[in-house]
């Protein structure tokens, strides 16, 4: 595997983590599942909960896109007209190179 796609992969297992433990603690630690009818639903908790979790959700899937793109993307192909300029410009400086090394030597 290529490095961009194991960057995408650890992106996407960080993100797909992040977000079920913040998932996790919004409704175990926050009592919303052992306490889920007793709940009032517009209490101090949801207020800041709730749009920090559509927050941390657009970040996380933001996240988990990246590194999909990151893992699916295949490398850029060389076309055959780039090629023979890098190897023009190869030749060149190896000329260049070469006509240095000339004029360095003693006569």
């Amino acid at each position: 595997m290529k490095k961009a796609q194991v960057i995408g992969i650890l992106l996407m297992l960080f993100g797909l983590l992040v977000w079920c433990y913040y998932t996790y603690d919004i409704l175990v630690e926050g009592g919303v599942l052992p306490n889920f009818l007793n709940l009032p639903l517009l209490n101090e908790f949801w207020i800041v909960a709730l749009p920090m979790f559509v927050l941390v959700t657009a970040v996380v899937a933001l996240m988990v896109w990246l590194g999909f793109s990151a893992f699916t993307t295949p490398a850029p192909r060389v076309t055959d007209e780039e090629l023979q300029k890098l190897e023009e410009l190869e030749r060149l400086a190896r000329a260049k190179r070469m006509a240095k090394k000339k004029s360095e030597e003693p006569e």
